[in-house]
């Protein structure tokens, strides 16, 4: 789906090499307080997608610039992966408005399911390479600075208090 750009984040940078994965996101408020703040200057974060509630998508990034979702980042625990600390451009990062307070809807793992597959597409991955569908909480890491620099744990999302099933998500591509 390369839609234009409906809610245009100043949140971005040029990518350092291939995208490697797709990045599943929770955003922890509604879609119009998500949508606002990623638009925000002071924000400092965006995603290339927000799915809300109803299935409505606002697209933030341009697909070939980094997103920066990830944040303090780690290469997840898969030798086929090579992108290292490198998550903000080596991702396609697709948000689900809400949280564990809010369950994500029917409409939104539809429109999930949809942007996963154009993304697959778009880079010319198989469907069956569902190890590409990370969470933010397998590549977060506590920023350098913290006590816990480089440890994993920082966010939870999307699974994070059984909110989002991602090897669900990941079958449902693979059939």
């Amino acid at each position: 789906m390369s839609a234009a750009l409906t809610h245009p984040s100043p949140h971005h940078s040029a990518r350092r090499g291939p995208v490697e994965a797709v990045c599943v996101h929770w955003t922890g408020g509604t879609y119009a307080s998500a949508v606002d703040w990623v638009c925000r200057p002071e924000s400092v974060v965006s995603y290339h997608a927000i799915i809300g509630p109803t299935g409505d998508v606002a697209y933030c990034v341009p697909w070939d610039r980094a997103a920066w979702a990830v944040g303090a980042s780690r290469q997840p625990d898969d030798s086929r992966f090579t992108f290292g600390a490198r998550g903000n451009g080596a991702t396609d990062n697709i948000a689900l408005a809400g949280g564990p307070m809010t369950p994500p809807t029917a409409q939104q793992i539809t429109m999930l399911l949809r942007q996963i597959r154009a993304r697959f597409v778009a880079r010319g991955w198989a469907m069956t390479d569902t190890w590409r569908i990370l969470g933010h909480v397998d590549v977060a890491v506590y920023p350098a600075g913290h006590p816990k620099a480089g440890q994993r744990g920082r966010k939870p999302d999307p699974t994070g208090q059984g909110w989002l099933n991602l090897d669900t998500i990941r079958q449902e591509i693979a059939a």
